[in-house]
């Protein structure tokens, strides 16, 4: 069959309704005042801020001509992807086979084409394919998501290229590949068909790939990015023959050991094994990945059930709770009523290295089962509904743990008082108040919030996401690992951010923020601070909630700006005079750059830069006499080559 049988020119009507999900999402991404930084998250610092501009400008007003025109085509010959872009063509292409099994699913056919357009959008405003699935990135901040910086660092990460040959053409493409977590479907429409699937993942991943066939026995087999057999199941079982139910399902958990993108064949099995089963017919798949931290469990208390219930095919639902050896752990999971048996509890246990413990299932619609745990930590269930001749697919079920031996306790961290306190937390979550005196608190694990109070305090929130906030006095905050949020507090305090993508805010007093590696956010709030980036793209902010004045900030020392990395953030609450508009770069006639302090108060520009001694000042009414309320509020310690475009304007 010709590609001319598949091929749907833009705009289409079976599209029309994720078309217009996707456009409205598209205007008010680029009306919001981070559209630019949303941008350089999906796509890099180095790109067209003017051509950037002009898509904004389009969206904005409702005009989407200049998006690509859409074809639909066969998976296998867009390599097993659900869409995917190709800048030498200008052109989107969608699986036939996903909008098939996918109609009526709105929301997931706009989130593909949204990544798609990502891929356009790169190809704009850069001259080169930025790092990892940009497309993604965009698509799911477009979406509203909020992605973490584990998230982050795993897409930015991912190969999301292949070449295809479309039309005996050789074509290059950007793929949307399946997404963990969400199951897909699809369908083989004759007997020696086989369908492709694609998805990226790194060495050492764990991974649970289900497959369920309604009409089909299915049978999968799993290719790493040079093409070798990773892992299979192509020789039916007698269990698996022998499932007489509304649903065959194929259960294959395995790990790559190559980072890169994997190919998933899925075909059904020859006749002569099908035991009066179909070769064509619809099937779903989900790819679970076990270990993915951004992916966060429900966390069970002991003797405290958890009511969910599974809505779709393949819906996996997770959960935690924490064990150390020589606990006794009962498990009990299924139908809240043992009189009716609507889904068949199914529950994959791992351990706290993200390896599989062990399967738990149970007979009519209940699991009850013992978990012996092998080491200390937190562990992970994985509850599904499995295939039954009885049972069925979707609804309601609960799900407990409960201590049945002489569970070590868990120690509390203690209690703070009015006088010089040393508190250690625990591994978990802890909400610790030093109060009155020079206080020490460590948190240690887990994603705590360290008060100080009243004296000079040292707070150390050592892994996870942690709210740390010095209070009254001269404290010193370190974050540790994770992304953290430190504020001072009053007094002279030292902030430390440490590993991770951190949130420093001085607050009154002189203080010395050190953002340590990652992104970090610098805010020296008022006071001559002393702020340091350290390494990555750190951005140093200045914001009030109200017009400039000069004691709301006083005049920091910034000590290692990297002109095209850093970002100097303005507010225009603040800076009111400005003529840029939030979300973009200064605009030349806002930024001019002078060798002598003199000229600062008459320059025709609002931010005013002396190259020669790094000072910096903000200039409220241009050429008139005087900064006009404004004044010099930084010096740039390196002296370092600032332009227009090392700083962005938010509202």
């Amino acid at each position: 069959m010709s590609y001319l049988e598949y091929s749907i020119r833009y705009p289409d009507p079976s599209l029309e309704s994720a078309q217009s999900i996707a456009k409205e999402a598209l205007g008010d991404f680029a009306t919001s005042p981070n559209f630019l930084a949303n941008l350089e998250t999906a796509f890099g610092s180095d790109l067209d801020f003017e051509k950037a501009a002009e898509l904004a400008a389009a969206w904005g007003a409702g005009d989407f001509s200049g998006l690509p025109e859409i074809e639909v085509r066969p998976s296998n010959e867009i390599n097993g992807a659900m869409g995917a872009f190709s800048t030498d063509t200008n052109t989107i292409y969608f699986s036939q086979e996903y909008l098939s099994a996918n109609a009526g699913s709105d929301e997931a056919v706009a989130a593909v084409w949204l990544e798609e357009i990502g891929h356009f959008v790169d190809s704009v405003v850069n001259s080169q394919d930025a790092a990892g699935d940009e497309g993604d990135i965009f698509s799911r901040l477009v979406r509203g998501d909020v992605l973490s910086a584990l998230e982050l660092e795993l897409l930015k990460s991912e190969d999301d290229g292949a070449v295809v040959v479309l039309d005996g053409v050789e074509v290059a493409i950007e793929m949307a590949a399946l997404k963990f977590s969400t199951p897909v479907s699809g369908e083989l429409t004759k007997a020696d068909n086989s369908d492709t699937h694609t998805f990226r993942a790194k060495e050492g991943d764990i991974m649970l790939l289900n497959v369920v066939g309604p009409e089909i026995v299915p049978q999968v087999e799993v290719f790493r990015p040079d093409g070798t057999l990773l892992s299979s199941f192509s020789q039916p079982s007698p269990s698996l023959l022998e499932i007489t139910g509304p649903r065959r399902e194929l259960e294959l958990p395995f790990s790559p050991d190559v980072s890169g993108t994997y190919t998933i064949v899925l075909k059904s099995l020859p006749s002569n094994q099908l035991a009066g089963y179909s070769q064509t017919g619809n099937y779903n798949i989900n790819l679970e990945l076990i270990n993915n931290p951004a992916k966060q469990a429900t966390p069970l208390k002991f003797g405290l059930p958890i009511s969910a219930s599974i809505d779709k095919i393949l819906e996996h639902d997770k959960y935690s709770f924490t064990a150390q050896v020589g606990d006794r752990i009962l498990l009990e999971a299924g139908e809240p009523d043992t009189s009716s048996s609507d889904i068949a509890p199914q529950v994959h246990v791992y351990n706290p290295d993200g390896f599989l413990l062990g399967i738990s299932s149970g007979s009519g619609g209940k699991i009850f089962d013992e978990v012996t745990p092998l080491i200390d930590g937190t562990y992970t269930l994985v509850f599904s509904s499995a295939a039954s001749s009885s049972e069925g697919q979707t609804g309601d079920y609960t799900i407990s743990v409960e201590c049945t031996g002489e569970c070590k306790a868990k120690p509390e961290p203690p209690k703070p008082t009015n006088r010089n306190d040393k508190i250690t937390g625990t591994s978990r979550k802890d909400t610790i108040d030093g109060k009155d005196g020079n206080d020490q608190i460590n948190g240690r694990g887990g994603n705590d919030r360290l008060q100080g109070g009243i004296g000079n305090d040292r707070l150390d929130g050592g892994t996870g996401k942690d709210r740390l906030n010095g209070g009254i006095g001269n404290d010193r905050l370190d974050g540790g690992k994770g992304a953290d949020i430190l504020n001072g507090g009053g007094g002279k305090d030292t902030l430390i951010g440490g590993g991770g993508n951190d949130n420093l805010i001085g607050g009154a007093g002189r203080d010395k923020l050190l953002g340590g590696g990652g992104n970090d956010r610098l805010t020296g709030s008022a006071g001559n601070d002393t702020l340091t980036g350290g390494g990555g793209r750190d951005r140093f902010i200045y914001e009030t909630n109200r017009r400039f004045r000069r004691a709301d900030f006083g005049v920091d020392r910034i000590t290692d700006f990297v002109a095209g990395q850093d970002d100097i953030v303005l507010d225009k609450t603040t800076f009111t005079s400005l003529e840029s508009t939030a979300g973009n770069r200064l605009i030349a006639n806002d930024f001019a750059i002078i060798t002598d302090n003199a000229n600062a108060a008459t320059s025709n520009a609002e931010i005013v830069y002396n190259s020669s001694n790094g000072q910096l000042f903000y200039n409220a009414n241009g050429s008139a006499a005087g900064f006009g309320g404004g004044g010099r509020f930084a010096i740039l310690t390196n002296e370092a080559e600032l332009s227009r475009t090392d700083f962005i304007v938010q509202n």
